[in-house]
Formats: structure tokens, C-alpha cells, sequence
């Protein structure tokens, strides 16, 4: 009997002394509190809409579209340029601006190609206005392009880098299309200044 007590004292003593070294069983469990905050992923914003439209230093934004059509007997654009094959020696000019969504009727719709015709169905007249410039004679391979919008009141002035020059066969007509946008009060008129320094009004034809 003393034998068996001492056993069983001896075997609690080296149980007791394994616990306190470390050799005791390890704890497993899986941990299920809160992450810290270094745990936390950082979350990105998404809903910052892309800019695509262009701002000018000091005007308002814009973005355009420039296409070319062959010589036809109806204008693009009413009131527009209808090319003259038997006069390419003097250069036209023609611009007007659209501000209501009733304008687009103007539109020979025929003659815009798929992307100016998506243009066009895209712009919204509540917030932005159309500014068409046309050109002819003009190569089919232009440099066409907007270099600076300002708005002054109810007045835009626009500056074209129209550089193309009849370097090609192929005798065009060229349309640029410019949405300008503004804060729900349309402009009333527009002033156009080409590259070689000609200037004309909307619905002015040079």
C-alpha cells in the first residue's frame, strides 16, 4: 500500500513539474477575436467616376470628334458646307452651336459616321452644348484639332489647329464636333480662330 501511495505521489509531482517546463500539451486553438488594424484590408474607392473629358487651364471642359465626308449634294449639318469639286482653290469655313436637344434634328444623319452619330446621341443639352466647325477643302489624312476653349459670359472662344492640307487626291469635307460643358446655363454664341489666324462667328459662312 505504501508503495502504490508513493506511485501516485511520485507520478503527480512529474505531472505537475512538466506543466510548469513547457513539456505540457500545446494549445491549438484557432484564434477568433477581432482582427487588429493591421488585420484590415484597405479598402479602394470605386465610385470616382474616370475623367475623360479635356479641361482647358482656363475654361471649361470639352471633348471632340473630328470626321470627314466625301463631296455630296446635301450639307452634313443644316445651313452647313456642301463641297464644291469645281472650286477647291478658296478655302469655307462654316460653325454653329447646338444648345437644346432639339437641334440634333439638323443632322443629315446619313452622312456621320457611327462614332459622330454616338456623339451627338451621347451629349447631354442640360449640362453641355454642341459646337460644329467645318472645313473645306481638307485632306482625308487632317490634323485636326482643338487647341484651347474659353468662356467669357455667354461667349466661346475656340482655337482650331486646322493644319491639314490638301496633300492627298481625295478632296474632303471636315466636321469637327465639340461638346463643351457647362453648369446649366448654355453659352448663346461662339467665335472660332483657326491656326492661320482666320476668325469667324457661329453661323457665320467664309
Amino acid at each position: 500500500m505504501r508503495r502504490t501511495t508513493l506511485a501516485a505521489c511520485l507520478l503527480a509531482i512529474t505531472v505537475a513539474l512538466a506543466g510548469c517546463s513547457g513539456l505540457g500539451p500545446v494549445d491549438t486553438q484557432t484564434r477568433t477575436d477581432s482582427p487588429t488594424d493591421a488585420d484590415t484590408p484597405i479598402q479602394t474607392d470605386t465610385d470616382t467616376p474616370t475623367q475623360t473629358d479635356t479641361p482647358t487651364q482656363d475654361g471649361p471642359a470639352y471633348e471632340s470628334l473630328v470626321f470627314d465626308s466625301g463631296p455630296v449634294d446635301s450639307p452634313v449639318i443644316e445651313g452647313g458646307l456642301v463641297p464644291d469639286l469645281a472650286n477647291t482653290g478658296n478655302g469655307s469655313y462654316y460653325a454653329t452651336l447646338l444648345t437644346n436637344a432639339s437641334v440634333p434634328d439638323r443632322f443629315n444623319w446619313s452622312l456621320l459616321d457611327e462614332d459622330a452619330v454616338t456623339f451627338v446621341e451621347e451629349t447631354d443639352f442640360e449640362t453641355a452644348s454642341l459646337v460644329v466647325v467645318q472645313a473645306y477643302p481638307k485632306s482625308s489624312v487632317p490634323d485636326y484639332r482643338v487647341e484651347s476653349v474659353g468662356r467669357d459670359g455667354d461667349q466661346l472662344s475656340v482655337r482650331i489647329n486646322d493644319s491639314s492640307r490638301v496633300g492627298t487626291d481625295d478632296i474632303t469635307l471636315e466636321t469637327m464636333l465639340l461638346r463643351v460643358y457647362h453648369d446649366g446655363v448654355a453659352p448663346k454664341s461662339a467665335t472660332i480662330e483657326t491656326q492661320d489666324g482666320v476668325t469667324f462667328d457661329t453661323d457665320d459662312r467664309i
